[in-house]
């Protein structure tokens, strides 16, 4: 690793490598896909913020489910950095979504959840907000507190996806 604690794993995620080169490096060190840089990111964060290839998220998926709970330094989940990505993958959002639903009602260290990342985002296609609200509906609401997120959402939501069928 560098400086950064970044192996070749890391770049290669961060920068949008080709799925090959990314199956290829996990072959050679699977251990890398559970390893931390000194910013607490895991390959899957730096893959979900490049926002470049659902089939290397799966990859990093199925060799680090825990990832989809591991926040970086900011509090990031792999979902939330996606719904911040400028026109976010709606398929990367439903993989994460699938592999771990519960991760819609968590907040980043300054309260932000996936759903005000991608609400606020002008690239976000009704296609993600579309996939988070189903997931959140999804859920079962097991205190009120995921109940009133579950509610919030799903109102913000539908007035977004109003405002946009009022347009066309």
């Amino acid at each position: 690793s560098d400086h950064n604690q970044y192996l070749p794993l890391h770049y290669a995620c961060e920068n949008g490598a080709d799925k090959a080169v990314v199956a290829c490096l996990l072959h050679a060190n699977p251990a890398a896909a559970t390893l931390l840089t000194r910013k607490k990111r895991y390959r899957l964060v730096l893959a979900c913020a490049a926002n470049h290839s659902v089939e290397i998220v799966e990859r990093l998926l199925q060799a680090n489910p825990a990832a989809t709970l591991q926040t970086n330094d900011y509090g990031f989940l792999p979902l939330h950095c996606v719904c911040r990505a400028y026109q976010a993958s709606t398929a990367m959002v439903q993989a994460l979504c699938h592999a771990c639903p519960v991760a819609v009602t968590r907040q980043t260290n300054i309260g932000e959840l996936p759903m005000h990342l991608a609400g606020s985002n002008t690239g976000a296609s009704i296609g993600v907000l579309d996939v988070l609200t189903r997931t959140i509906r999804a859920l079962p609401a097991v205190d009120s507190k995921t109940a009133l997120i579950r509610m919030v959402f799903y109102c913000r939501c539908r007035r977004r996806l109003c405002s946009h069928h009022d347009r066309q």
